[in-house]
């Protein structure tokens, strides 16, 4: 005799996140929060990490190409609700933002060992990724402070509070993950006490 799950079943053994379970299913659990992600878009990446390298735009087409075929570059890429070994961030964008400003002789050296570039995050790494968060949160027309007052209106049910809820939480993603970047810049442009 073989158990059939339910649809109830199936979907709290998915490990979506819970934006995913609003648009897909109509409703969110908590059981979801871990999962839970915001997506950064590689056009923006890229736009961003291009202004602060000033590499040329014919070398960018190629250098792209060489990371897709090196597996690296993505549609988007999440950060993730808890931080994973790489501080929120995944090695797939830290390797993309490193491998655009990188020198021509040193990303050659690169491919041709078959090494993508590094996912370290290095200050140019970290500004980048400072700007593409705050470039984020511009996306959210309201601020956590409005969202939190909508969050007290008992009038406001459903799935018009679960979609406030989900935003909130992508927000605070956001903005742990600034913190980290912030972080990160700090101690990369700190002077040594002597």
């Amino acid at each position: 005799m073989v158990a059939l799950e339910t649809n109830e079943e199936r979907r709290r053994n998915l490990q979506l996140p819970r934006s995913d379970l609003l648009r897909r299913y109509g409703h969110t659990t908590n059981n979801h929060k871990t999962y839970d992600v915001v997506e950064l878009g590689t056009d923006k990446i890229i736009e961003l990490a291009m202004e602060y390298s000033q590499l040329q735009v014919a070398k960018k087409e190629t250098r792209l190409q060489v990371l897709e075929d090196a597996q690296i570059l993505e549609e988007g890429y999440d950060i993730t609700r808890q931080p994973s070994h790489m501080y929120f961030f995944h090695a797939a964008p830290l390797s993309l933002i490193n491998g655009l400003p990188m020198n021509a002789k040193s990303f050659k050296a690169s491919i041709t060992a078959d090494k993508p570039p590094k996912p370290r995050i290095s200050l140019a790494v970290a500004s980048v990724l400072w700007k593409v968060i705050r470039s984020r949160q511009s996306d959210y027309a309201i601020s956590i402070a409005v969202e939190n007052v909508l969050l007290q209106d008992t009038g406001i049910q459903g799935r018009w509070r679960m979609a406030i809820e989900v935003r909130l939480l992508e927000k605070g993603i956001l903005a742990a993950a600034l913190d980290f970047v912030d972080g990160k810049i700090a101690s990369l442009t700190e002077e040594p006490l002597t």
